[in-house]
C-alpha cells in the first residue's frame, strides 16, 4: 500500500513523461521498487505486471475460461479459445492505440525458471459509453 496513494497518479504521470525528479519522488512511495509506464511493466518484489503478448492465448483462456474464475463476471466465462484470442486482440490493440491497458500479472519470482506462472489479468482500459438515443 502507498504511503500517499493521492501522489502516486501525479508521480506515475511525471515518470512518463521523463521528468527526473520522478526518480527521486518515486523512491519516496514505499512498494514502488520499479515504474517503468513507456516499457509497459511495473515491478514489485513479487509481481511483475507487464503488456500481454500474443504468447500469452493459453493464460487467457485458462484464467477467462475458468467458470470459478468466472463467478461474478456477468458476461461469463470464455467459452472457447476463440473467445480468449478476440479478447487478447482487444487489449493488444487498446496497448498499440493508447499506450496503457490489462497487463499481464506474473510471479517475478518464477522468471528464469522453466517459464513465468501467469497469475492473473488486471488493469485498466478506455471505453466510450454512448447513450442510446
Amino acid at each position: 500500500m502507498l504511503d500517499r496513494p493521492h501522489n502516486a497518479v501525479r508521480v506515475l504521470e511525471i515518470y512518463r513523461f521523463g521528468e527526473p525528479a520522478a526518480g527521486a519522488a518515486l523512491g519516496r512511495l514505499r512498494g514502488c521498487v520499479a515504474v517503468g509506464l513507456n516499457s509497459g511493466s511495473v515491478r514489485t518484489a513479487r509481481l511483475l505486471l507487464r503488456r500481454p503478448e500474443p504468447s500469452d492465448l493459453g493464460d487467457v483462456f485458462r484464467v477467462h475460461g475458468d467458470p470459478a474464475t468466472q463467478r461474478f463476471n456477468p458476461a461469463g466465462p470464455d467459452p472457447d479459445v476463440a473467445a480468449s484470442r478476440t479478447r487478447l486482440d482487444e487489449w493488444l490493440a487498446h496497448w498499440a492505440e493508447h499506450g496503457f491497458g490489462y497487463w499481464t500479472v506474473v510471479d517475478a519470482r518464477s522468471e528464469g525458471s522453466e517459464g513465468p506462472v501467469v497469475l492473473g489479468f488486471g488493469g485498466v482500459r478506455l471505453e466510450v459509453a454512448t447513450h442510446p438515443s
